[in-house]
């Protein structure tokens, strides 16, 4: 493998063949959003296998690092890890840069962390895609950072900006890491962190690095047309997995990691810590109790084909 750094004006064609792939048919990021003036303004990194084009990226003048695809068949490879490399020697080397930064989605949080980015705590929505700044210092040695990791992380976060993208994300990052046992508990379901694609793609995830992995979900009620909502159809169709049921005195939203962490989803904000035991433990028994007189779904089992 190797990777060139190029114009957009050379190698437009491999560019957009794969950011197509990736972002507008994998992802569905409309077309208005992904071409965009800066393409002819960075440099281009594209990693090849032979003749063969795996994945890009681009870097701007200011070390904003953005639009990383690797290509599906082409994932596992370490092929993000050795774009990365080759744009970070760029940024010292020929642009004299001490940092660069990128939004990246939450759902690679991991890959940026295990490549030496650390996160800031500022969130959005980016093509109706939860992101989160990360950033890394070049040329140093750093201890890896301990922001957003289960069992590290003391840090209690309360964030008002962009929250709903917050929570989304924050549970994005969470379902990355080793939990023992996740429980949701939702009083609002029309809340968009249960309605994002992310989301289910997070909890796939989750579940897919353990075949005893399970998600116990407790809502607060059922309504006529709930069996319609993405979450209550993904959670059915592996009911094997994910467990839910209804109690009516859930009166707030939140997520248990255990044993180390919780997010709670607030009316103007969103609350989180990655490592307090003592909390997750009262959260857990709260539910215990009322998991033992909650109630199967009824609507929300009646799918429709």
């Amino acid at each position: 493998m190797e990777v060139i750094h190029t114009q957009w004006q050379s190698h437009r064609d491999v560019l957009q063949h794969i950011r197509r792939r990736v972002f507008i048919d994998e992802q569905s990021v409309p077309e208005t959003l992904e071409w965009d003036d800066d393409d002819l303004n960075a440099m281009h990194f594209i990693a090849y296998d032979g003749q063969r084009p795996m994945g890009c990226a681009r870097l701007l003048k200011d070390g904003t690092l953005g639009r990383m695809a690797v290509l599906i068949e082409h994932r596992g490879s370490n092929v993000g890890s050795l774009l990365l490399r080759s744009i970070e020697q760029y940024a010292q080397q020929t642009l004299h840069l001490r940092a660069i930064r990128a939004s990246v989605q939450t759902r690679a949080y991991t890959f940026y962390h295990r490549n030496g980015f650390a996160a800031d705590t500022d969130f959005c929505w980016d093509a109706n895609i939860a992101h989160v700044v990360m950033h890394k210092t070049l040329g140093l040695e750093q201890t890896p950072s301990e922001r957003f990791i289960l069992g590290s992380d003391y840090e209690s976060y309360h964030v008002t900006e962009q929250h709903t993208a917050a929570a989304a994300g924050l549970l994005h990052i969470a379902l990355q890491d080793r939990s023992t046992r996740v429980v949701l508990a939702i009083a609002d379901l029309t809340e968009p962190v249960w309605r994002d694609q992310g989301t289910r793609d997070s909890i796939l995830y989750y579940l897919r690095q353990s075949r005893q992995r399970r998600i116990a979900i407790l809502l607060q009620q059922e309504y006529a047309g709930i069996a319609d909502h993405p979450l209550i159809q993904f959670s059915q169709r592996l009911s094997s997995r994910i467990e839910v049921r209804v109690h009516s005195e859930i009166a707030e939203s939140f997520a248990i990691f255990n044993p180390h962490g919780y997010i709670k989803l607030e009316r103007a904000g969103v609350r989180a810590c990655f490592n307090n035991r003592p909390i997750c433990l009262r959260l857990n028994d709260y539910i215990d109790n009322l998991w033992r007189t909650s109630q199967r779904m009824k609507e929300g089992r009646r799918l429709r084909l």
